[in-house]
């Protein structure tokens, strides 16, 4: 019996095919794969200590820690004044109106000094309280370069676990006679040009805003390492605080909890 044969250039064909085809699905495998592998890390919670890689660069923190908040003090008011914990007597100042100048005229609706005093105690009680009830927040961490870092597609923020915005203003601490800059002063020099009685400084709208990352600096490239730091206040009621690291389509979450 004569055995038919497929001709050779067909047998070739047909192994052709099947080789483009299992490339093809290996090919796909490890898209697939290499896309599960960026799910996970960007999914993944990091801690602090723990070195965290990206596709150009890897970061660590090596330092974080919880302290007192580091509120700004004008030490000339308070060694004029008295402490924070030291509460004025007001009713020992006068309740004599000054006076305050508007549309070229002057009235004397301005703070009495009683008024001014009172304002310096809350000023006392809205530091004292908010520092009761919150901490200051400061994290250390190095970048290290694996390949040319474009350091302006890198950004750091701070989030804490109530996910409240951590780079507002505090409005507790707005206007507080304590901040530089943020005391009212009796000024009797005005009456030189013609107000007819003593008058006070404004009552100046001073921002706080305790949030800061620091600047990592132009382009690394391979091999390079710098450092950085970030701080802010947190609640006492706020737990953890993330650490979230941004490059390119990349992120990355460093999570740091209060021992």
């Amino acid at each position: 019996m004569k055995v038919h044969q497929q001709p050779k250039y067909k047998r070739v064909k047909k192994w052709h095919y099947v080789g483009i085809v299992i490339i093809g699905l290996v090919g796909a495998g490890g898209c697939i794969g290499w896309s599960i592998y960026q799910s996970y890390q960007t999914h993944r919670i990091y801690l602090a200590g723990e070195s965290v890689a990206m596709s150009d660069l890897t970061i660590q923190i090596t330092k974080a820690e919880f302290k007192p908040v580091n509120v700004p003090l004008d030490k000339e008011s308070i060694a004029k004044y008295g402490g924070l914990n030291t509460q004025e007597n007001c009713e020992t100042q006068s309740r004599i109106k000054t006076w305050s100048g508007r549309d070229d005229k002057w009235y004397q609706d301005g703070p009495s000094d009683y008024n001014v005093c009172v304002r310096r105690n809350s000023s006392r009680d809205a530091i004292n309280t908010y520092a009761k009830h919150n901490n200051q927040f400061v994290v250390d961490y190095t970048i290290t370069a694996r390949n040319t870092v474009d350091t302006s597609r890198l950004h750091i923020a701070l989030i804490p676990d109530s996910g409240r915005k951590l780079d507002e203003q505090v409005d507790a601490l707005n206007a507080n006679q304590f901040f530089p800059g943020g005391a009212q002063y009796k000024n009797s020099t005005m009456m030189t040009i013609g107000a007819p009685g003593p008058t006070y400084t404004p009552e100046y709208s001073l921002p706080y805003k305790p949030y800061h990352v620091s600047n990592i600096g132009g382009e690394m490239h391979q091999g390079i390492k710098r450092s950085g730091y970030a701080y802010t206040d947190v609640r006492t009621s706020e737990h953890t605080v993330d650490m979230k690291i941004t490059y390119k389509n990349e992120a990355r979450i460093i999570r740091v909890m209060r021992s």
